[in-house]
């Protein structure tokens, strides 16, 4: 059987406090732009897929705001679009794909897939990494 690999072209926004934001290894982190004027860049080059990572979304309990992923969704042509970073509920996660998003990462999303098959709410039970609560 002959295998043929796609080739895509994935762009990631690295986001804090609504900016884009550059560094090595999350730390030392610059400014880097806005996320709409950067997006609408990355379309025009012609990405395959964006991604919008709210890279203190755990620690900070923020995800991306609504607006942005608004904009970017009306703004460019990007198919798939990629929202991730401070998705503690699957109420968030349907949320993100409600603003327009076509796929949703979370690092606890099998925690939270498997509290609601249990039929528990994930509050106040642990999701994630030290000292992290949904």
């Amino acid at each position: 059987m002959v295998s043929v690999t796609t080739k895509r072209l994935i762009a990631c926004l690295d986001l804090k406090h609504d900016q884009v934001v550059k560094g090595v290894r999350f730390q030392q982190l610059q400014t880097s732009g806005d996320p709409l004027t950067l997006a609408k860049a990355y379309a025009s080059q012609g990405v395959d897929e964006l991604v919008c990572l709210a890279i203190a979304g755990t620690t900070e309990r923020k995800t991306i705001a609504a607006e942005i992923v608004r904009q970017i969704v009306q703004a460019t042509d990007i198919p798939p679009l990629a929202v991730g970073g401070g998705l503690s509920s699957l109420e968030l996660i349907e949320q993100v794909l409600a603003w327009g998003a076509d796929k949703s990462s979370s690092a606890q999303l099998l925690f939270l897939i498997r509290s609601y098959r249990a039929g528990s709410s994930c509050c106040g039970q642990q999701a994630g990494g030290p000292g992290y609560r949904c």
